[in-house]
């Protein structure tokens, strides 16, 4: 971001010594190294907006201001204020982004009584187009905040779920310690792929893995031979239901 950065000031100071040398009125100055400077202080400070946001701005108004006031003409130069008031507005509270737009404003205000031409228009269209950076800097960073929520959200309904289903998955565990010996050694490799899943033995253990063995304990609870526990089963089914609706979740 840094790049796109020093690109916009480079192309605003071009742009704003290009304006500067095209104008041919005699109320304005004519173009010499103190405008080139001043149009310098105007755009360059674009480049570190994001480093270092109030500062730049304090140097692209003063310059803008004693530009305006020497008589050099306005130019699109001026445009690096609001780039610069739009990053405030993102990453500071509003009511600075609001007084250090008011203060930008309020710099260039005295302008718009002077003999320049389409000065008061120029005042005027100046403060619209910094009050809309603030807005759209402010708005910028609602949208951020309100997905940054919802992101932080889904991540804690997820470990909320995975916690659920591995507590589900050590109830059907522990329903089962009281099991006969025959029926432990027949269900013996189902339990242990879910115990290996639950410690952590199998990486990565994701929801199909838990499904799968699951899966395995429900068919030989509900088919096999041994004796046919309800209860067990239902739990067990009900995980599976959690964990498909988790996985058709994340493919919608």
């Amino acid at each position: 971001m840094l790049g796109i950065d020093v690109v916009a000031a480079a192309v605003l100071l071009v742009v704003g010594v290009a304006d500067m040398r095209a104008v041919d009125d005699a109320s304005f100055r004519s173009f010499g190294g103190w405008a080139l400077a001043l149009a310098a202080l105007q755009t360059l400070p674009v480049a570190v907006r994001r480093l270092t946001p109030i500062p730049a701005l304090v140097v692209c108004v003063a310059a803008q201001a004693v530009a305006l006031y020497v008589d050099y003409p306005p130019t699109n130069a001026l445009l690096a204020v609001p780039l610069i008031i739009y990053w405030i507005a993102y990453v500071f509270s509003r009511r600075v982004s609001a007084l250090l737009t008011v203060a930008s404003v309020i710099a260039v205000v005295p302008y718009a009584f002077s003999d320049a031409p389409a000065a008061a228009q120029f005042v005027l269209l100046q403060t619209v187009v910094l009050a809309a950076a603030a807005l759209a800097g402010d708005g910028s960073k609602a949208r951020q905040l309100y997905a940054d929520t919802i992101a932080e959200r889904a991540r804690q309904e997820t470990e909320r779920r995975e916690t659920e289903m591995r507590e589900a998955v050590v109830e059907v565990l522990a329903s089962r310690e009281g099991a006969s010996d025959e029926e432990v050694s027949a269900r013996g490799p189902c339990v242990r792929r879910v115990e290996r899943l639950l410690e952590g033995e199998q990486e990565p253990a994701t929801p199909v893995d838990f499904l799968e063995a699951l899966t395995d304990i429900v068919q030989e609870t509900y088919y096999g031979p041994r004796r046919y526990e309800e209860e067990t089963w239902q739990v067990a089914r009900e995980i599976a239901l959690r964990l498909r609706e988790e996985l058709e979740g994340e493919d919608g």
